[in-house]
Formats: C-alpha cells, sequence, structure tokens
C-alpha cells in the first residue's frame, strides 16, 4: 500500500474523470486499510454512496460487516451488474465470518484484510479501463434444431459489421464450436480450457488482446481438442465451472459493448449465464410442438427472456400469435435462410451478415437493449 497517501480520509463526492469506488462502514481501521488500498489503484475512495445519476459512475462498493444489514436500503442505488458489491473485513479485529455474511446477502466478492489487499487493488485498478459496461445477449433454442446457435452466430457478426465491439461466446461444452460457423480454420487465441487453468481477476485489456477473431468479431470457445489421431473439434469435455465463467463475462463486459452468448440447451448452462444477461432470448420454430417444448422451458428461464421465432410460419399463424401461444414477449423473426446448415459447416456464416432479415432482427435486438433491465 502507498504509505503516503491521505489514509483514513474519504473524500466528498465530486465528479471525476475515472470511477470512484463507495465504502460503506464505520469501522475505523476497515476504512483506514480501504483508502490506502483504492489510492494504489489509482482512484479515488467516497463515503457511501453518491445520490441520482451519480451513482450510475461508480465502479466498486466496499462493504463493511458492520453495513451489512443494511445494504438492502442501498439496493436501488446499486442495480444488479451496475458495479460489483465487495464485502471486506478485517480478521483478527473480530469480525463476523465474512463468507458466511455474504451468502446472506447480494455479494460479488470477498475479501478479507490485510492478506487480499493486493488483489483487491488490482482488482479495483482493472475496473478503470473500461468504467461503462457492455451488454450481455444470452441465447437458448427451446428445442432441438430451433437454430440458436446460428442466431448467435449471424447477431454477432452483424454487430461487428455496424463497428461495435463484440463478443460471441459458446456457452455449450458439448457442441460442434460455435467458432467453426464463422472460419473453416478458426485462428488460435483464448479458450475456455486456457481459462480453466487460471485463477483470480481477468484483465479486460489482456483477456479482449488474447482472444481470436473472425469477420471482426471477437471468439470465446473451446477450441480443438487432442485425440489419438491428432487435433479434432468438440466435444470439449467437462462443463463450465461458475466462478470461471463469472470472470469471463466480468471482463468481457468491460471489453465489448455487446456480448452475445450461445448457452446450448442444458439447464446447467441457462443457471450459469442468466444471472449475467441484460437479455435472455429463447428461439422456437412456429409449429406446435416447438411452443409447447417451449412452454415446458418456462420455468427455467429468467424474466428478462424474450422470443425468437424462426421462419417458416404454417399457414393462419404469424410471430406474434406464436408469441401469445409460448407464453413470451416477442422480439422479432428469424428469416428464413436457405442452405443456411450448408453455409455454417464450411464455416461461411459471414457471407449471410448482410441478410436483410438479420438486419432487421438486429435492429429489433437493438431496440430492445434500450429497455432491458441492466
Amino acid at each position: 500500500m502507498n504509505g503516503g497517501a491521505k489514509r483514513g480520509r474519504i473524500p466528498d463526492w465530486t465528479p471525476r474523470s475515472f470511477a470512484p469506488v463507495c465504502l460503506l462502514s464505520g469501522i475505523p481501521a476497515l476504512r483506514e486499510l480501504a483508502a490506502g488500498i483504492v489510492t494504489a489503484a489509482g482512484t479515488d475512495l467516497v463515503d457511501g454512496l453518491p445520490a441520482g445519476s451519480a451513482a450510475s459512475a461508480v465502479s466498486a462498493v466496499l462493504i463493511g460487516p458492520d453495513l451489512l444489514a443494511g445494504v438492502q436500503g442501498h439496493r436501488a442505488m446499486v442495480e444488479r451488474r451496475a458495479c460489483p458489491r465487495i464485502l471486506i473485513g478485517i480478521a483478527d479485529e473480530g469480525h463476523p465470518d465474512l463468507w458466511q455474511l455474504a451468502a446472506k446477502a447480494d455479494i460479488d466478492h470477498v475479501v478479507p484484510l490485510p492478506e487480499g489487499a493486493a488483489w483487491l487493488a488490482e482488482f479495483l485498478n482493472s475496473l478503470q479501463s473500461a468504467p461503462e459496461l457492455g451488454r450481455t445477449i444470452s441465447i437458448v433454442g427451446g428445442h432441438g434444431g430451433a437454430g440458436a446457435s446460428t442466431t448467435a452466430a449471424l447477431l454477432a457478426l452483424r454487430s461487428a459489421a455496424a463497428g461495435h465491439r463484440t463478443l460471441l461466446i459458446d456457452g455449450d461444452p458439448w457442441g460442434p464450436g460455435i467458432e467453426y460457423a464463422l472460419s473453416a480454420e478458426p485462428a488460435p487465441g483464448l479458450t475456455w480450457s486456457d481459462l480453466r487453468q487460471s485463477s483470480g481477476t481477468l484483465s479486460p485489456i489482456q483477456f479482449s488482446a488474447a482472444l481470436p477473431q473472425s469477420a471482426g468479431c471477437d471468439v470465446l470457445g473451446f477450441g480443438r481438442i487432442r485425440t489419438g489421431a491428432g487435433e479434432s473439434a468438440g466435444p470439449h469435455g467437462p462443463g463450465l465451472a461458475s466462478d470461471v465463467v463469472l470472470a469471463a463475462l466480468e471482463a468481457a463486459s468491460r471489453a465489448f459493448e455487446l456480448v452475445l452468448v450461445d448457452v446450448g440447451r442444458s439447464t446447467g448452462t441457462v443457471e450459469l449465464f442468466a444471472p449475467q444477461s441484460d437479455l435472455f432470448i429463447c428461439q422456437s420454430t412456429a409449429g406446435l410442438t416447438g411452443l409447447l417444448a417451449v412452454r415446458k422451458l418456462l420455468p427455467a428461464l429468467p424474466a428478462s427472456t424474450r422470443l425468437v421465432v424462426r421462419r417458416p410460419l404454417p399457414e393462419g399463424l404469424d410471430a406474434q400469435l406464436a408469441a401469445d401461444s409460448a407464453g413470451l414477449p416477442l422480439l422479432g423473426e428469424f428469416p428464413l435462410l436457405r442452405g443456411v446448415g450448408r453455409i455454417a459447416d464450411r464455416g461461411a456464416l459471414p457471407e449471410l451478415v448482410n441478410h436483410r432479415g438479420v438486419r432487421r432482427l438486429f435492429g429489433a435486438l437493438s431496440a430492445a437493449l434500450g429497455t432491458a433491465a441492466r
């Protein structure tokens, strides 16, 4: 820690060009430690949460065990994923068990001090690289053959073509590998397998720089696996660990404007990605069996879920009626793209990025993000 800092002094709230860190605690020793750590991270510490729109500029909230019971009163000012909520405490000063306290509240990280000071300073510093969070959209198929992977890939490609920093995430460990629909020979780079071997906070800058790219879109997939005959694409082995997923999504939201996740049709991956998503999309065909399958899936889907109906539509049925039948708000229609399966198989989905129907669906997604809860 920086011994020359004005330790223990909590400055008043004033607008800055960087995002400050807020402290909610009345414990003098903890406030002193927090002030030094935040100074070392290159930002300022603010006593309490600023009011009004200024609350959205906060990069993190440090919460002492003494005020944890009052955190619910601040929840409206610090919405889910608006910034990390970090429980801090000094173990040798009789503070309650931090992990037990965190289990009873909505806490993102638990940091015992002083041993966790270096990690906390590094983490707070990494938040300054991109204070504005990107949006995360997860897409799941309501039934087999719904085409959710193709939709996720095309929306990501369309976003990148529109000039947005975009990341496409393959969230299905047992799928064929979404990167192979974008390119017959995907570029090497960071994969989920690499992330499994790491621990702690990911730097958004290093994370994005290590990712492979196809048609202007960054991709986080499972890469190739080695078999007795050499290398091949998926399946990719064990499922994704929640801590790895959280670290990746946190870095992604700070490095990219838009993150598209192909969830895969598994309740396990839905549970992993849904809480971190600003918008959840379920895709279905408009037939009776497809819509019934979506209705069975509803209890596992988050409240932000909207439906994409895949064309063609049966005679006498429009997309809105299909959405009403499925019990979900309608986002839009996925166009009829003849031969899309063969195009994806040869890694040529970028050829379809300018299709009128793809552009229309991306426009509907952009409009929905204007009102989606963050």
